[in-house]
């Protein structure tokens, strides 16, 4: 966040449901969705969406079902539910043989009402739009997701070049990014920015700070970028005048 608002862009973060300052017990990637469309009702439009891990996940989902922006950067992110899931098991030591039991069990207890979610928050069968410009950025000794999500996601992703870590994202990236398949200049409009969440909050998230970007062109002037990460980080948060901190209202 400190790079970019160094460079002049307007930069919103928040705390995600029962994470930082946040009020509530859980946090889901329903959740994390509707913390997203909080924000940009609030805040938005926006240009770019960063997201770490599961934050990088509900982005991409969001994406997907019609957030708006040009450009999203995905840190670390899982390639869906089942993968997820998969992951929780072999940091637990479950077997793999539990796999599908344990899927269909919480998508029934976590998600009531939504019967599609496995199929539903599934980065490869339902990829971000070919139109926003996607890097896909990954640890090679990343412990969690591993590197081999990150080449699903890009192979996923037809038009990207190739595809590039956990808890230290960046620190040897493969980056892979996808272009855009039509190369025409159109005029600049509004676009979204990101969030993540379950229930839709009943009230827009509290934001405090100075959100405006330095004037360049009138374009500019709406421009931004989201953050979304699974935990708040203040200090981060606070690093310039120019970063706005957005917290979620308690869920409902």
């Amino acid at each position: 966040m400190r790079a970019l608002t160094a460079a002049g862009w307007r930069v919103e973060s928040y705390d995600a449901p029962a994470h930082g300052a946040s009020a509530g017990d859980r946090l889901t990637l329903l959740e994390h969705m509707a913390a997203m469309r909080a924000v940009e009702a609030a805040c938005g439009p926006f240009d770019a969406v960063v997201g770490h891990s599961l934050g990088a996940f509900a982005a991409g989902t969001a994406l997907h079902e019609g957030f708006s922006a040009r450009h999203f950067v995905s840190l670390a992110a899982p390639t869906g539910f089942d993968s997820v899931v998969a992951t929780y098991m072999r940091l637990v030591g479950l077997s793999p043989v539990l796999h599908e039991r344990l899927c269909t069990r919480i998508a029934a207890t976590t998600f009531p009402g939504h019967p599609d979610v496995r199929d539903r928050f599934d980065l490869l069968r339902h990829p971000v739009p070919d139109a926003v410009r996607t890097l896909f950025v990954q640890d090679t000794d990343d412990a969690m997701h591993g590197v081999a999500e990150a080449h699903a996601l890009h192979a996923a992703h037809p038009g990207s070049e190739r595809p590039a870590g956990h808890l230290r994202a960046g620190s040897q990236p493969r980056a892979g990014r996808r272009r855009h398949r039509a190369r025409r200049r159109r005029a600049p409009r509004p676009r979204p920015r990101l969030t993540r969440s379950l229930n839709p909050s009943p009230s827009p998230p509290t934001v405090t700070g100075d959100a405006r970007r330095r004037p360049a062109a009138p374009q500019e002037e709406r421009r931004g970028v989201v953050c979304c990460r699974p935990s708040g980080d203040p200090e981060d948060q606070a690093t310039s005048e120019r970063s706005t901190y957005c917290r979620m209202p308690p869920l409902r």
